[in-house]
């Protein structure tokens, strides 16, 4: 498998990864200069429509795959401690939405006119998994609401952009869920039109063709190891 991916590397005409994070990942394993080019979002343009399960006014929102890999378990604790309710979006393995049911509010998945509603009307959004992008959190931040990521997710890339929340192992200090939550909901809401302009789909689809003509089957993926 490795040989293959990195013969079909060798032949690819351009390389594309969606972070910072894993252009790193497939410098180290492959030997390769990848270009960074962000997922797009226009999630923002949608209409709202209220979500048919009824969520409190206040509430950390968080939109995942239900997976042991996506911290949430772990997380739940600190939620709490933090004592705002807490709402999940998404669906996958059963027995973790077993657990969870106990500790936050799970909506399976939503339409996305009731996420986007749920996005902006969240008073933080939480991204508690160590993610390649974090498309969810790129999202909330283009609705211009507070964001709190684990540190060394791929979603920092825009951080010059509009401010987010981390937490994790800080510059020696070890920063709590429940800290960087209070943190994020106290900061006053900016402006979110860089994020936007930096994601939109106009953008991700200019820069995709930029060299032509390139066939979509001669784009070749490769899945950087952890």
């Amino acid at each position: 498998m490795r040989e293959r991916e990195q013969s079909n590397l060798e032949r690819a005409r351009r390389i594309l990864v969606d972070s910072g994070n894993t252009a790193q990942r497939v410098r180290s394993h492959y030997g390769v200069d990848p270009e960074v080019l962000h997922p797009p979002t226009d999630l923002w343009r949608l209409k709202r429509s209220a979500p048919r399960r009824p969520v409190p006014a206040r509430f950390v929102l968080t939109v995942s795959r239900l997976s042991h890999s996506k911290s949430l378990l772990e997380t739940a604790a600190d939620v709490a401690e933090f004592g705002v309710p807490w709402v999940i979006v998404g669906d996958g393995d059963s027995s973790v939405r077993r657990e969870l049911s106990s500790k936050a509010i799970v909506l399976g998945r939503v339409p996305a006119t009731e996420l986007s509603w749920l996005i902006e009307n969240s008073s933080v959004c939480l991204s508690p998994g160590l993610e390649d992008f974090g498309l969810f959190a790129a999202e909330a931040l283009t609705f211009g609401r507070p964001v709190v990521a684990r540190v060394g997710s791929g979603v920092f890339d825009l951080n010059d952009l509009a401010p987010i929340g981390l937490f994790g192992r800080v510059e020696e200090v070890d920063v709590s869920v429940a800290e960087a939550l209070e943190h994020a909901e106290s900061q006053r809401k900016f402006d979110p039109t860089r994020v936007r302009r930096a994601l939109d789909p106009s953008k991700f689809r200019n820069s995709l063709w930029k060299q032509k003509p390139l066939r979509p089957h001669r784009c070749m993926r490769a899945n950087a190891p952890n």
